[in-house]
């Protein structure tokens, strides 16, 4: 019993981002749905358990201080078939300096993964839950 409890509140302090979020910190996370290695549903059941801990409340307060982008056909950091070239850093730099969370984030696919031989697709990922289903998967 007593290592459980140990768990729990472990795991409770990797949920629980208030110091983080009161600090002015903001956090943009993104996964891809196809990957192997953590799976997407983990990761969002992560960031829902994270924001109830973090963030009670309106959906306002979750807003704040962090939004998840999934990417459709992305697999582990940024392998896979789908769009997974984009820019996590301006997002966070115009959030924090100017208070403008990110609304979406352009993804890019280029042909065989090669920036020089020009772009196969482009997708706009939207923060979840009204993000990217993974049916939208490049065909």
């Amino acid at each position: 019993m007593g290592h459980r409890s140990t768990g729990a509140r472990e795991l409770l302090a990797v949920l629980d981002l208030r110091r983080f979020r009161d600090g002015g910190g903001k956090l943009l996370m993104y996964a891809g749905w196809a990957a192997p290695v953590v799976s997407a549903y983990d990761t969002i059941d992560y960031y829902r358990q994270m924001v109830r801990a973090t963030a009670p409340g309106p959906k306002k307060n979750r807003e704040d201080f962090a939004r998840l982008f999934m990417a459709p056909g992305m697999t582990h950091c940024g392998g896979g078939p789908g769009p997974k070239r984009f820019d996590t850093l301006a997002p966070v730099v115009r959030w924090v300096e100017r208070g403008t969370a990110p609304t979406e984030i352009t993804a890019t696919k280029y042909v065989n993964d090669d920036p020089a031989q020009g772009v196969a697709l482009i997708r706009n990922l939207r923060p979840y839950p009204t993000g990217t289903s993974p049916a939208a998967l490049p065909r």
